[in-house]
């Protein structure tokens, strides 16, 4: 695993776990515009992680383009906030959806940003003469 493997891999999980405590953070009385800010930092979160985390396997993954990475991002994603839409049923009836646009226009600017990241970071925009990711 090369350097911008490890990378990826710490900022994929980072940004990943930080879900936790943001959904935990949800169940406290918050301001309009906390509640906002709290209830889109999922959406943010999540699909810039999962792009970053992808790039950092070594197995079948790894083989794949960014391109290819991020429209499997697009597709989890959204399927996963579109599916919030539909009514399922036994126990899941009594889950609290919270579906809304702002959910998808956060993870479309979330997957927006984890690409363009990655790509400046893959053609060593960010990199010095040591070929070493720069922070």
């Amino acid at each position: 695993m090369n350097k911008k493997q490890k990378l990826y891999r710490w900022l994929g999980s980072t940004l990943l776990l930080l879900i936790i405590p943001i959904k935990i953070i949800r169940v406290i009385n918050l301001s309009d515009l906390n509640k906002f800010i709290i209830g889109i930092s999922p959406s943010i979160l999540g699909p810039a992680g999962l792009i970053f985390f992808l790039q950092s396997g070594t197995g079948i993954l790894s083989k794949l383009s960014l391109n290819q990475i991020t429209a499997i991002v697009v597709i989890i994603a959204l399927t996963l906030e579109f599916s919030q839409l539909f009514s399922w049923p036994w126990n899941l009836l009594k889950a609290k959806y919270t579906f809304d646009w702002y959910d998808v226009y956060s993870t479309i600017i979330s997957i927006f940003i984890g690409h363009v990241i990655s790509f400046m970071t893959n053609n060593k925009i960010f990199s010095n003469r040591d070929n070493k990711v720069a922070l």
